[in-house]
C-alpha cells in the first residue's frame, strides 16, 4: 500500500490516458517535455529571466528516414530532490500553482516505453550534480545514477 494507503495502478493510469488515433495530438508529448523545460528554466532563473534560458530539440529519424523520437536539452534547474520526488508521483501536485496537474510526462509512457533521462542539478550541498535514469510505468526512476 502507498503511503497515503490507495494502492496505485500506473499501467492502469497510462492505458487510460487516450491520444486521438488520427495523429491529431501525436506531438502532445513533445510539447509536454517542452513545457517542463520551460518550467525547469523559470525554476532556476525566475518569472522576469526566461531569456536565460535555453532549449534544444533533436529529431531523430530511423534508417528509412521515418521520425524515431526526440531529445530535448535545456539549461534549467534539473532533477534535484524535490523535483525527483515529484517525478516519482504520477499526478504530482508540485506544479498546480502554475496549472500543472502532474500527468503531462505520462504522455511520454503512452508513447514509448522508458524515457532516458540526464540531469545537471545543484546539489544539497550546493556543488553541481549530474544524474541519469530511465523514467517507467514500473519505475519511475529506474537505474539512477549520480555523479
Amino acid at each position: 500500500m502507498s503511503e497515503s494507503g490507495w494502492l496505485s495502478d500506473n499501467e492502469g493510469r497510462i492505458h487510460n490516458i487516450s491520444l486521438a488515433p488520427n495523429g491529431k495530438n501525436a506531438l502532445f508529448p513533445l510539447f509536454e517535455a517542452i513545457m517542463n523545460s520551460i518550467h525547469a528554466i523559470e525554476e532556476r532563473f525566475g518569472p522576469d529571466n526566461l531569456a536565460l534560458g535555453k532549449i534544444e530539440i533533436f529529431v531523430h529519424k530511423d534508417e528509412v528516414k521515418e521520425y524515431a523520437g526526440f531529445t530535448i536539452a535545456d539549461n534549467g534547474v534539473g532533477f534535484t530532490s524535490e523535483n525527483l520526488l515529484s517525478l516519482r508521483r504520477f499526478d504530482s501536485r508540485k506544479k498546480a500553482k502554475i496549472g500543472g496537474k502532474g500527468v503531462g510526462r505520462l504522455l511520454w509512457l503512452k508513447v514509448i516505453d522508458t524515457v532516458k533521462i540526464e540531469s545537471v542539478f545543484e546539489g544539497d550541498d550546493g556543488g553541481f550534480r549530474k544524474s541519469f535514469f530511465e523514467f517507467t510505468v514500473s519505475d519511475p526512476v529506474k537505474n539512477y545514477l549520480e555523479e
